[in-house]
C-alpha cells in the first residue's frame, strides 16, 4: 500500500510540495529523489523536479535546525557526491552555534569519516570540533583508517589528531591501516610519529597485524622504522610465527634478514616450524631449516615438525625435515609417533619415507597405538602390506588391547584380513574386549570374512570372553547365510550361552525367519527355557515377528508355558504392542487371566504400553478391569500414569472403580502428579474422590500443588476440595 500511494501520489506535481513539508523524515529521506542528480531510481520513488529543490532544502534546513542531523545523513541521496555539495550548502547556513548546543554532531564525523565525505569532514574540522573525541567506540581518525580514505586521514593528521589513540574497540589508527592492507597510510602514520611498537587494546602489534594480512610493503615500511621483529603481542603471537601461519614466503625471509629468531616459541606455544609445517608450506620450511631452525624441536602444544607435517599429510614437507635429520621415532608431547600418525592420515608415501629412514614399525606410541592396528583401523591395505613387508608383527596387541586381525575384521576389509592371515597370525587369539576375529566378523556381517577366517582353521564353536560364539553372534546380526555356512561347518546348534540362552531363542530375537526354519530343521527344542530368559516364543512375541510365532507353533511350540521371566507368550506379546499376535494367541486358547510371576495380567501389559487395541481385545475376551499385579498397581493407574484419555474412558466404561487405590497412589493423585488435567476432570466427573489421599496421607490438592500444575489445582478447588486436608508432613494447603 505505501509503495502503491508514493507511486500515485508521488508522480502528482501538485502534491509535491504538501510531500516535503509534512512527510515523515524516514519518507523523506528513503523515498524521495532529486531529478537534477541524474541517478537510477526505483518506480516506487517521489521524483522532486528542479522547481522543487529550494523547498526540498528548506525541509532539510528546518529538520536540521530541530536536531536531526543524524536523520538527514540517513539519507538515501548521501552516496551521490553532488547531493553531498547541495547538502553542505545547507549545513554552510546554519548559525555557528548550532554545533554548539548539540552534541551529536561528533557521531555525523565519525561517519562522514567512515564513509568518506572529505568536503563534509573538511566542514566539521572548520567548526573546531575536537577531532580525538570518540563516538561508538571509534575516533574520526580509526575510522577513516579503516575506509582507507587517505585524503581524509591526511586531513585529519594535519588539523593535530592523535596518531597514537586507541579507541573504544581498542584499535589503533595504525593497526587498523595495518589489517586493511593500505601502505599509504601507513607511511603518512609513521611520518607523523606513530609508534610502530604499539600493543592496541586487542593485544596486536602493527607488525603482527601486516604479517597476518600478507602485505610485504607494509611489514618492509614497519622493519625500516625499527620495528621489534621478535616483540610478542598481547596475544604471545610472534611476527614470525604469524608470517609462518599465514604462509608468506616474502615476509619470512624480510623477518629473518632482520635477525628475527627462528626457533622462538611464542606466546600461544607455536614455532614458526611447526606453524610453516601445519600450513603446509615447502618454501617457508626450507627457509627457516636454511638458517639452522631445529627440526626436532617440540612446541609449547607438544607438536614436532614432523608430526605437523605428517598430519597436514605434505610428502615434501617430510622429506625436508628428514633430509635434515628430524627423528622419526621421537614422540610428541601428545604422545604420537610420526609413523602412527602417517597411518591415521592414510598417506602412503609419507609411510614409506619413514619405513625408509628406519622407523620402527612396531612402536607403540604413548597413546598405545601401534602403526599396524592404526592402519587396519583406517582400512588401507597399501600402508597394511608396507608395514608387513617391513617386519611388523602381526599378533602384537597393542595398549587398548587390539589386534590386527580382529580391527581388520571389524572394519569389514577383506583384504587386509587376507594380508594378516597370509603372515600367519594368530586365528583365534582374543582381544582385550574379549572378541575373537570369528566372533567380529560375524557381528560386521561379512560373510567372506568368516568363509576367510574358517578356512584358516577358525574355530567355529570357540567361546569368546562376552560367551558368546561365532553362531550366536551372526543370530543376532540376522546373517542368513552365515549362519548357514556355520551349520554346514558342524557348529554345534545346542549350544547355550553363559546365561543359558539358546540359538533358537537368539534367532527369534533377531526376527529372521529364514534362521529360525534352520535351527527348526536341525532339530532345535522349541520349548526349551533358560532360568533368567525368554523361550523362543516369548522372544517372539515380544519382538512382534509374526510369522516367526506360526514358525514356531507349527513346529510345536507351547503357547502357554511361561519363560525364566515367569512371563506368558501373551503377555510378552501384550508388552510388544502386536495385536496380531495377541489375538493369534487367544484364538490358540491363552488365558487372557493368567498372570506371569509378578503378578501382572495381560490386561495390565497392554495398558502399561499404551495399547488400545490390545486393551479392547482383552476385555472384549472378559479379562478383568479390577484386577491389579502384586504392587497394587490397577489397570486404571497405569493408564492414568501413560496419559491416554481414551484408555482411561475405556477402562471407566467397562466398570473401573475410580477410587481404587494402589500401593502408594489413587487414579487421580496419579493424573494430579503427572499433570493429566483433562484426564483428572474425567475422573472427577465420574466419582473420583477429591479428598482420598495415599499411604503418605498426600491428598490430589497436595500433589497438584507441590507439582506446579495451577489449573488442576483449580479444578480441584470448584470440585469442593479440603483445603484444611493435613499432609503427612503436618502442613495444610489452605
Amino acid at each position: 500500500m505505501f509503495d502503491f500511494i508514493c507511486y500515485y501520489f508521488g508522480n502528482k506535481d501538485t502534491l509535491v510540495r504538501s510531500i516535503l513539508r509534512y512527510a515523515h523524515i524516514d519518507v523523506f529521506n528513503e523515498r524521495t529523489e532529486l531529478e537534477s542528480i541524474n541517478a537510477q531510481y526505483g518506480k516506487f520513488v517521489i521524483m522532486i523536479s528542479r522547481k522543487y529543490e529550494h523547498d526540498y532544502f528548506e525541509r532539510i534546513k528546518y529538520d536540521l535546525q530541530h536536531g536531526k542531523l543524524t536523520q538527514c545523513f540517513c539519507n538515501a541521496q548521501m552516496k551521490h557526491a553532488n547531493y553531498r555539495s547541495l547538502f553542505l550548502n545547507v549545513l554552510n547556513s546554519l548559525d555557528n552555534n548550532y554545533f554548539i548546543d548539540n552534541h551529536i554532531t561528533k557521531e555525523n564525523i565519525i561517519t562522514s569519516c567512515s564513509r568518506g565525505y572529505y568536503e563534509i569532514v573538511k566542514y566539521f574540522i572548520s567548526k573546531n570540533i575536537d577531532l580525538n573525541e570518540g563516538y561508538s567506540y571509534t575516533t574520526p581518525l580509526t575510522a577513516a583508517c579503516n575506509r582507507e580514505n587517505e585524503m581524509i586521514v591526511q586531513l585529519l593528521i594535519d588539523k593535530g589528531c592523535d596518531v597514537n589513540q586507541v579507541d573504544g574497540l581498542f584499535k589503533t589508527p595504525l593497526t587498523t591501516a595495518c589489517y586493511r592492507g593500505n601502505e599509504m597510510i601507513v607511511q603518512l602514520l609513521i611520518d607523523k610519529g606513530c609508534d610502530v611498537n604499539q600493543v592496541d587494546g586487542r593485544s596486536k602489534t602493527p607488525l603482527v597485524a601486516a604479517c597476518e594480512r600478507r602485505n610485504e610493503m607494509i611489514v618492509q615500511l614497519l622493519i625500516d622504522k625499527g620495528c621489534d621483529v621478535n616483540q610478542v603481542d598481547g596475544l604471545f603471537e610472534t611476527p614470525l610465527t604469524a608470517a609462518c601461519y599465514r604462509g608468506n614466503e616474502m615476509i619470512v625471509q624480510l623477518l629473518i634478514d632482520k635477525g628475527c629468531d627462528v626457533n622462538q616459541v611464542d606466546g600461544m606455544s607455536k614455532t614458526p616450524l611447526v606453524a610453516a609445517c601445519e600450513r603446509r608450506n615447502e618454501m617457508t620450511v626450507q627457509l627457516l631449516i636454511d638458517k639452522g631452525c631445529d627440526v626436532n624441536q617440540v612446541d609449547g602444544r607438544g607438536k614436532t615438525p614432523l608430526i605437523s607435517a605428517c598430519e597436514s599429510r605434505n610428502e615434501m614437507i617430510v622429506q625436508l625435515l628428514i633430509d635434515k635429520g628430524c627423528d622419526v621415532n621421537q614422540v610428541d608431547g601428545r604422545s604420537m609417533t610420526p609413523l602412527v600418525t602417517a597411518c591415521k592420515q592414510r598417506n602412503e608415501m609419507i609411510v614409506q619415507l619413514l619405513i625408509d629412514k628406519g622407523c620402527d614399525v612396531n612402536q607403540i606410541d604413548d597413546m598405545r597405538q601401534t602403526p599396524l592396528i592404526t592402519a587396519c583401523e583406517r582400512g588401507n591395505e597399501m600402508i597394511v602390506q608396507l608395514l608387513i613387508d617391513k617386519g611388523c608383527d602381526v599378533n602384537q596387541v597393542d595398549g587398548r588391547s587390539k589386534t590386527p586381525l580382529i580391527t581388520a575384521c571389524k572394519q569389514g576389509n577383506e583384504m587386509i584380513v587376507q594380508l594378516v592371515l597370509d603372515k600367519g597370525c594368530g586365528i583365534n587369539k582374543v582381544d582385550g574386549s574379549k572378541l575373537t576375529p570369528l566372533t567380529a566378523a560375524c557381528t560386521k556381517g561379512n560373510e567372506n570374512i568368516v568363509k576367510l577366517l574358517i578356512n584358516k582353521g577358525g574355530d567355529v564353536n570357540n567361546i569368546d570372553g562376552m560367551t558368546d560364539t561365532p553362531l550366536r553372534v551372526a543370530c543376532k546380526s540376522g546373517s542368513q547365510n552365515i549362519v548357514q555356512l556355520l551349520i554346514d561347518k558342524e557348529c554345534a546348534v545346542d549350544q547355550v550361552n553363559g546365561l543359558g540362552e539358546t540359538l533358537l531363542t537368539a534367532a527369534c530375537k533377531g526376527g529372521n525367519v529364514k534362521i529360525v526354519q534352520l535351527f527348526i530343521d536341525k532339530g532345535c527344542d522349541v520349548n526349551r527355557s533358560y532360568s533368567i530368559g525368554q523361550t523362543p516364543m516369548t522372544a517372539a512375541c515380544m519382538g512382534g515377528y509374526e510369522k516367526i510365532i506360526h514358525l514356531l507353533i507349527a513346529s510345536g511350540s507351547n503357547v502357554y508355558e511361561d519363560d525364566g521371566m515367569r512371563d506368558t507368550p501373551l503377555i510378552a506379546a501384550c508388552k510388544g504392542g502386536n495385536e496380531k499376535i495377541v489375538q493369534l494367541l487367544i484364538d490358540k486358547g491363552c488365558d487372557v487371566h493368567q498372570p506371569n510371576g509378578r503378578g501382572v495380567t495381560p490386561l495390565l501389559a497392554a495398558c502399561l504400553v499404551d495399547n488400545e487395541k490390545i486393551v479392547e481385545i482383552l476385555i472384549d475376551k472378559g479379562c478383568d478391569v479390577h484386577m491389579a499385579d502384586s504392587m497394587c498397581q490397577t489397570t486404571l493407574i497405569a493408564s492414568v500414569e501413560s496419559g491416554n484419555l481414551k484408555l482411561v474412558q475405556l477402562l471407566i466404561d467397562k466398570g473401573c472403580d475410580v477410587n481404587k487405590s494402589g500401593l502408594v497412589q489413587t487414579p487421580l493423585i496419579a493424573a494430579c502428579w503427572r499433570g493429566h488435567e483433562k484426564i483428572a476432570k474425567l475422573l472427577i466427573d465420574n466419582g473420583s474422590d477429591v479428598n482420598q489421599g495415599n499411604i503418605m496421607r498426600d491428598t490430589p490438592l497436595t500433589i497438584a500443588r507441590s507439582r506446579g500444575h495451577r489449573n488442576i489445582v483449580q479444578l480441584l478447588l470448584c470440585k469442593g476440595c479440603n483445603v484444611n486436608e493435613i499432609d503427612v508432613k503436618g502442613e495444610t494447603h489452605a
